[in-house]
């Protein structure tokens, strides 16, 4: 992204530049086509994904094409795509070694262990690279394991419900002959 920003904002200029120059639009039309495509392969290399499938349908000119790179500039500005383990880390006020232990939790998981306690979604392409993580993968694990305190949760109501007297004061009678072996069952003297 740092190298992606000043890219646009010189594209910008350019093309300003060439619609300046040219009314009729000869030069500044082709000039923003190629200048989107490309911008478009920079999108596509940055994870902006969107705006990859938007540059490629691009037909517009030099006004538009400033119009989309604005767009690339303001999608750059925005909340990072991916964070690192510690910024993620930050952002859930946990600190790194316990995300590192919530993802290896979810790397076991991922290999059909039974984990044993919360798991969280991450991207790593192998073992030595870095984990990353989505700001919607984050907020998708605050909202699976955190819990509003003021409203009742299902588990109490069940505690209640269990709690509840019985209002038939008589046991069931049990049949013995169903469901027994009869050679277990006492015999009556007599």
């Amino acid at each position: 992204m740092k190298k992606f920003e000043p890219w646009v904002r010189q594209a910008i200029a350019r093309l300003d530049h060439a619609n300046e120059v040219d009314c009729v639009g000869e030069y500044s039309d082709p000039l923003a086509r190629s200048l989107i495509y490309e911008a478009g392969q920079r999108c596509a290399a940055e994870g902006l994904a969107d705006l990859y499938s938007r540059a490629l349908e691009f037909g517009g000119g030099a006004k538009e094409g400033i119009g989309f790179l604005a767009e690339c500039i303001a999608a750059i500005e925005q909340e990072p795509l991916v964070l690192t383990l510690n910024e993620a880390a930050q952002k859930l006020n946990i600190s790194p070694w316990t995300l590192r232990e919530i993802v290896e939790r979810s790397r076991d998981a991922l290999q059909s262990k039974r984990p044993r306690g919360p798991t969280i979604q991450f991207a790593q392409s192998s073992r030595t690279a870095p984990i990353m993580f989505r700001p919607e993968w984050l907020q998708d694990f605050i909202e699976r394991h955190t819990f509003d305190p003021s409203q009742p949760t299902q588990g109490k109501a069940k505690l209640e419900s269990k709690a509840a007297p019985q209002t038939t004061t008589e046991r069931p009678q049990i049949e013995l002959a169903k469901g027994f072996d009869p050679k277990f069952q006492r015999r009556k003297k007599g």
